[in-house]
């Protein structure tokens, strides 16, 4: 399988390559587009919609080559130069006056894919315990209930939950931290598929792009938590 910046690199002189790092990243890009489009209200109806995004996209697939050819190399990270040519495609389109606008509006933008990939996982840690109910496991309380008072110690915790992990302290303070460490494992097993599933273009094996979302959205410190995701984007020298 291709990585990322195989692929882009290969977009620089291949059309086919070009072609489909486009298709990979379209359906991103336009929901991105309707997104802020509709918040800075510059279409009128949703037909304007549709005409808006396809004539943005033509200009992107204009804008695109040219800054990879100029601007591409070590220590350029891809999503950074589409991240411009779809704002400078956005101007073209638009009018002058719309351009700060429109850099405002990013934070929202990465604000709502950020809760839309840890409501994914979420969702998805609490289909999982009540799937294994039978077995006792409390992965989604015992994270959710970490995650909403931070300031608890594992005791307290323990208490608030109402749990019975071990017969002394220790023993529960221990039980508890061992029932987080796997909860949290499995919730960055998630968030890497949440991602997956909000940016098709994410592959297995480039662990750079993965690192780079998690960064973007503000969501690292979970991953850095998680053996798996430690192991599946080479994190084990990072620290919390």
């Amino acid at each position: 399988m291709k990585t990322l910046r195989t692929l882009v690199h290969q977009a620089m002189s291949e059309k086919a390559a070009r072609k489909r790092l486009l298709r990979d990243y379209e359906d991103q890009v336009s929901d991105y587009l309707r997104h802020v489009l509709n918040q800075q209200k510059l279409i009128p109806d949703e037909a304007g919609e549709s005409q808006a995004i396809d004539a943005i996209l033509a200009e992107l697939r204009t804008r695109l080559p040219e800054k990879l050819s100029t601007e591409w190399g070590p220590g350029v990270r891809f999503r950074d130069l589409l991240r411009e040519a779809v704002h400078e495609a956005i101007f073209t389109w638009s009018c002058p006056a719309a351009r700060e606008r429109l850099c405002r509006d990013l934070p929202a933008w990465v604000s709502k894919e950020r809760q839309a990939v840890l409501d994914y996982a979420w969702d998805r840690l609490r289909v999982f315990e009540e799937s294994k109910q039978e077995r006792g496991s409390r992965a989604f309380t015992v994270l959710k209930a970490r995650e909403e008072n931070p300031g608890l110690t594992l005791i307290e915790l323990s208490e608030r939950l109402g749990l019975h992990l071990g017969g002394a302290d220790g023993d529960a303070t221990s039980s508890l931290r061992k029932a987080l460490s796997r909860a949290s494992d499995r919730f960055g097993r998630y968030l890497i598929e949440g991602i997956t599933e909000r940016f098709p273009a994410a592959e297995e094996d480039d662990e750079a792009y993965y690192r780079d979302l998690l960064e973007d959205l503000g969501l690292m410190d979970y991953a850095l938590r998680s053996p798996y995701c430690r192991s599946l984007l080479d994190l084990d020298g990072e620290e919390l």
